[in-house]
């Protein structure tokens, strides 16, 4: 308990110092432009490892075996893209956010629409972080899973998360990103070499299985692999760095440390599949956490809490800063602390009716995805070249995120439980509209230096 009070006071601490430090939109928004590289990696990576990277990865890999992988290969993937194709482009032309950058590079209608979609995507993806982040503190206070744990720990990060803006996330997060690797790391060497209790040593590492095959990770590759190439996280943190290459190269060195973690973890989970027998409501990562010494258990929890909070903050200050600029059309940092609030409370009550982690992010991803991803990508990739459409550009946005929601509603609802073939025809749509919008755009001048 006295740990966990320590790592709590330490970040309202540093949240309570930029809180006054923090002086108009560009501080609190972008933490000035002017991140080096080792602070914008670590926050790339702190941010990318949250609820399902870490805890739901674990579970996963305790079902699936080592193909739970793919869950952050796809993001290794999607990084290496972007590093090579969008990244130093996306930092040149300046914009503050995801969708700023819509606005700059197809119009005002996809720039609202797509701050519309992100806010209501990425309030599902801060509900999967707090109910991650209730049970790492059952787990570690040693106490059954109450409810007001859930909402105590929720309102914690929502007010370090209102305090200090984007400089304490960032700084919090070099910290959090640390640990994370750390307790990783550390877990991993135990379990595999000096774990004192008779363990199995039938690993099967293998990228697919009958459980997993090849159509999975095209699956995992189009709608959670898009948000690493074109994300409005991702994007944060570029939009902070100094100048375009200090970006390209953080985003590089990012994807290298996120295949070392996501490999790390993944065996994790092969190590609690193969030791830890299968019984129907046996909880993996508790008995994982029970299989190692108390300063490794206690790093691990920490490192997964980390994960978390850098994950949820990051989110809960993207979400409330879109809703306030691109939304609203404002700058006003007051309110975007009022958003964050707001966002972070809405998150806390979709926690009530549902609790599976992989599975809210999977409904977040599905509705982003098919309308923003491919119709942003192609914007960016064209800027200063050629001037989409852009009502064609919008039509895809919108038709694309629409059949995304609708085939998460028809499951919800039990109306159609696999319509996930839904998903992928947004994809198709909006890749069929973003074509067509290019062939009947404009060419134009460029209007950043050094678009290469």
């Amino acid at each position: 308990m006295i740990y966990l009070a320590i790592y709590i006071v330490i970040l309202l601490v540093i949240g309570v110092i930029d809180f006054f430090r923090a002086k108009g939109f560009q501080e609190f928004a972008l933490a000035g432009r002017r991140q080096k590289s080792p602070l914008v990696v670590m926050s790339l990576l702190a941010t990318i490892l949250g609820a399902s990277a870490t805890v739901g990865l674990i579970e996963k890999g305790g079902t699936l075996g080592f193909p739970a992988f793919w869950w952050l290969g796809v993001g290794v993937i999607g990084l290496a893209f972007q590093a090579l194709f969008l990244t130093k482009k996306v930092r040149n032309i300046g914009a503050v956010t995801l969708p700023d950058l819509a606005g700059k590079t197809i119009g005002g209608a996809a720039k609202k629409l797509t701050a519309v979609i992100i806010v209501l995507a990425w309030t599902g993806i801060v509900a999967a972080q707090f109910v991650t982040a209730g049970k790492l503190i059952t787990v570690l206070l040693g106490m059954p899973d109450p409810g007001w744990v859930l909402f105590a720990v929720s309102g914690s990060i929502i007010l370090y998360s209102i305090l200090g803006g984007q400089s304490s996330v960032l700084k919090t997060d070099f910290l959090q990103g640390g640990i994370i690797l750390a307790a990783i790391v550390t877990a991993f060497v135990i379990l595999f070499f000096f774990s004192q209790a008779p363990q199995s040593t039938n690993y099967e590492i293998a990228l697919f299985n009958d459980k997993f095959g090849p159509g999975d990770m095209i699956g995992y590759l189009l709608i959670v692999g898009g948000t690493y190439f074109v994300g409005p996280d991702m994007f944060s943190r570029i939009f902070t760095a100094k100048d375009a290459k200090t970006a390209q190269r953080s985003v590089w060195t990012a994807s290298i440390l996120l295949l070392l973690a996501g490999v790390l973890i993944a065996m994790i989970g092969v190590w609690g599949r193969a030791n830890i027998p299968s019984v129907p409501g046996t909880d993996i990562l508790g008995t994982i956490l029970g299989r190692l010494p108390e300063f490794a258990r206690i790093l691990l929890i920490f490192g997964f809490l980390s994960a978390v909070l850098s994950s949820a903050d990051t989110c809960l200050l993207s979400a409330g800063t879109i809703l306030e600029r691109d939304i609203l059309g404002k700058e006003r940092v007051g309110w975007i602390r009022v958003w964050i609030g707001i966002i972070g409370v809405v998150a806390s009550l979709i926690t009530v009716f549902r609790q599976d982690i992989i599975g809210l992010l999977v409904f977040a991803y599905s509705i982003y995805t098919p309308g923003v991803v491919v119709p942003l990508a192609g914007s960016i990739l064209f800027f200063g070249k050629r001037k989409p459409h852009p009502y064609w550009m919008t039509a895809g946005i919108a038709l694309g995120g629409l059949c995304g929601a609708a085939a998460k509603a028809l499951e919800m609802t039990k109306t159609l439980p696999q319509a996930n073939w839904l998903v992928y025809t947004g994809i198709g749509i909006s890749a069929v509209f973003t074509l067509i919008a290019m062939l009947k755009g404009t060419s134009s001048a460029a209007s950043v230096k050094e678009l290469a």
